[in-house]
């Protein structure tokens, strides 16, 4: 595992000297992929250095240990790439394609607790290794990034993966610490309750992009289909094919596209 630390950078460029370009220009790549799929041009983004010190430190000092629990698991990310950066605020990161490879991107101001680190780091170290593994899944456009299958298989498996390596429940691994417990059980449980509801507007939308991205986006509503819900959908779709195929996490980060679709329709409940 290789990791790129640009948060040094985005001290000496931004904070202090206050020039974003400069920063911007040490991954091209990276900014041009974060910014067309991820959030706008804006500002930059207020961020105090002791702040970005403590968070990257947080980071880096986890990352050996998720490093350990995916080898636990028979899953080798030997061959990623792991950058550390400044962002907006928009997101707690991804994979994007770059000279063949997938690089994992970590933007340290989401990333607040140990819990947060060590659910979200593994969920996007996922992401990468399920690209890797099948990379029809990866997206080259705005539509195919807001497919309604897409964001259900890609989501649900990087949501099950974290929870097995890191051995943690699927509240945990679906919210870490974002929401006190009380709050999560009960966005659990409402999805829960309503996820024929869920399954139905997901096998009618399947080939659809997503284009308020309500499944798949946090919100303070009370209302999960409004509140990312189609996480919790991607989980127990992960999880009835790994039971289904009695598969491995190594099987199921490699399953073509074409077979997980065909099993979606069969393991979602009408």
């Amino acid at each position: 595992m290789q990791v790129i630390d640009l948060t040094q950078q985005f001290i000496d460029c931004v904070i202090r000297n206050d020039n974003q370009h400069e920063y911007e220009s040490l991954f091209p790549a990276l900014f041009e992929h974060y910014y067309r799929f991820w959030t706008t041009r804006r500002p930059n983004f207020k961020f105090g250095e002791d702040e970005v010190v403590r968070r990257t430190g947080l980071i880096k000092e986890r990352l050996p240990i998720i490093e350990q629990c995916f080898m636990n698991n028979g899953l080798s990310i030997d061959t990623l790439t792991i950058v550390l950066f400044v962002g907006h605020d928009a997101s707690n990161g991804h994979a994007f394609e770059h000279e063949g490879r997938f690089v994992v991107w970590i933007p340290v101001e989401a990333y607040r607790s140990i819990r947060a680190v060590d659910v979200f780091v593994a969920h996007e170290i996922a992401h990468a290794l399920h690209y890797q593994g099948e990379p029809a899944f990866y997206f080259a456009d705005h539509f195919e990034k807001g497919q309604m299958f897409r964001q259900l298989a890609t989501e649900g498996v990087a949501t099950l993966v974290s929870k097995a390596v890191m051995g943690i429940d699927e509240v945990e691994a679906l919210w870490a610490d974002y929401l006190p417990r009380d709050k999560a059980e009960a966005w659990y449980e409402q999805c829960k309750s309503r996820e024929k509801e869920l399954s139905g507007f997901i096998l009618t939308h399947l080939e659809d992009t997503d284009k308020e991205n309500s499944l798949f986006w946090f919100s303070d509503s009370e209302d999960v289909f409004q509140n990312r819900a189609g996480y919790y959908m991607g989980l127990q779709l992960a999880e009835r094919i790994c039971r289904k195929r009695e598969c491995s996490l190594s099987d199921l980060l490699s399953l073509s596209r074409t077979e997980f679709q065909e099993m979606a329709t069969e393991c979602l409940p009408c």
